[in-house]
């Protein structure tokens, strides 16, 4: 390799060195609802790792009217199931207010399987500190869920746009 080629190497390192620098200090700027943001973004790019640093190790999750999920290992692995399953998600944030680490999300849910597109509200609740997540808790209506349902069934599956 010539000194050139090394050059471009170190030079590749040191910007990937500044550029984690300023991720890192810029999560150090992170509000309460910034945290609630990424964090959802990492759900829909199916950003794992992400998810995984964005929750504290001792966050509740609850589904209401589901089971109660404690923990980041029991939350991950329902994040991952997901994320390896064929459904994709998507979110559309309507509403979100923030009282110093309490976040409130008014948002419409997707889940897209085989072309076919179920989407339904959800409310939210989250609890950040330090930047993570420690309590995640959403409500949604079945009945909406299952309207979803029907609708998908009967407009079939979507072309890929």
């Amino acid at each position: 390799m010539s000194l050139a080629d090394w050059s471009k190497i170190f030079c590749t390192i040191d910007a990937m060195q500044v550029a984690y620098a300023e991720a890192a200090n810029d999560w150090l700027l992170w509000s309460a609802e910034d945290s609630v943001v990424r964090f959802l973004e990492a759900l829909v790019n199916d950003d794992i790792d992400l998810a995984r640093t964005m929750l504290d190790p001792d966050v509740t999750f609850a589904n209401v009217s589901l089971r109660t999920l404690r923990g980041r290992a029991r939350v991950m692995r329902m994040i991952e199931r997901l994320a390896r399953s064929r459904v994709h998600y998507d979110v559309t944030v309507h509403h979100m207010s923030a009282c110093g680490s309490v976040v409130l999300v008014e948002r419409t849910d997707a889940l897209t399987w085989r072309g076919l597109r179920m989407r339904f509200w959800v409310c939210a609740h989250f609890e950040v500190r330090d930047r993570r997540i420690v309590v995640w808790r959403d409500y949604f209506d079945w009945f909406d869920v299952a309207k979803s349902i029907v609708g998908a069934v009967f407009r079939g599956p979507r072309r890929a746009e």
